[in-house]
């Protein structure tokens, strides 16, 4: 995965590169036969337990902004999923990293820090 900067693409797991939300501000094209098409893309069937995370992830961005670290996503979303299974089930949902996915098919911004080259890892 590689992204700008200011986050403007992001390359999927299959090469194509395709626009994001820039710049702090959210997909304006955004729609759930969006992310349903993205998701396929990336090999995810989108039950309604993923729906719930991406409905989140949407309304966090909306009541706080722009999310500069991963981390406080991550922390969000690990509270909110606690008696789920917390970062398990998020995982398990969002192979790859649950901020960087729920974001992507969200529409939403992705945090600076969402993904290190360096390491291979997502949030």
């Amino acid at each position: 995965m590689t992204t700008t900067a200011q986050h403007d693409w992001l390359k999927s797991e299959n090469n194509s590169i395709f626009s994001t939300a820039t710049a702090g501000q959210p997909e304006s094209e955004w729609s759930e036969s969006m992310a349903q098409q993205i998701a396929a893309q990336s090999g995810i069937l989108l039950s309604e337990a993923h729906w719930e995370v991406i409905r989140y992830v949407r309304d966090y961005y909306m009541e706080r902004g722009f999310v500069r670290r991963s981390r406080e996503l991550s922390s969000a979303l690990n509270a909110r999923f606690r008696e789920q299974g917390g970062k398990k089930y998020l995982y398990r949902l969002f192979h790859g990293g649950p901020v960087l996915k729920a974001c992507r098919l969200g529409g939403v911004p992705l945090p600076e820090n969402c993904v290190d080259p360096s390491f291979g890892t997502a949030f």
